[in-house]
C-alpha cells in the first residue's frame, strides 16, 4: 500500500543537485523551507501544489534541511524518522554541489 512506501510520497530530486531541486508530496503543500546547518533561513517560499521546483543556485555548496510544511491537515506518511507527521512537517537533507 502507498502508506508503507513513504520515499515516493514526500520527494527531493536530484539530490545531490546543482541548485535546483523538484520537491512532491502527495497532497499540496502550504509552505517549502530551507535552512544551512546553523538554523539560518536561507529559502522559503508558499506554494499550492504539490509538485514544485525550487532554484537554490544562489546557494554555497553543502548541506541543507528542507522543511515542507503541510496545509491539509495530519499525514501519516513519511520516508524519514525526522518527520514529524502530527504536525504535518515533513523534513529532508539535501545537498547542493556544484
Amino acid at each position: 500500500s502507498d502508506s508503507a512506501s513513504g520515499n515516493k510520497d514526500f520527494n527531493v530530486f536530484p539530490n545531490p543537485n546543482s541548485g535546483t531541486a523538484t520537491v512532491t508530496t502527495p497532497y499540496n503543500i502550504g509552505l517549502i523551507e530551507v535552512f544551512d546547518q546553523l538554523g539560518k533561513l536561507v529559502y522559503s517560499e508558499k506554494i499550492v501544489n504539490n509538485t514544485t521546483t525550487i532554484n537554490l543556485s544562489n546557494l554555497n555548496n553543502g548541506e541543507y534541511i528542507l522543511k515542507a510544511q503541510n496545509t491539509q491537515g495530519v499525514q501519516k506518511l513519511c520516508e524519514l524518522s525526522l518527520c514529524e507527521t502530527n504536525t504535518g512537517i515533513q523534513i529532508s537533507r539535501i545537498v547542493i554541489q556544484k
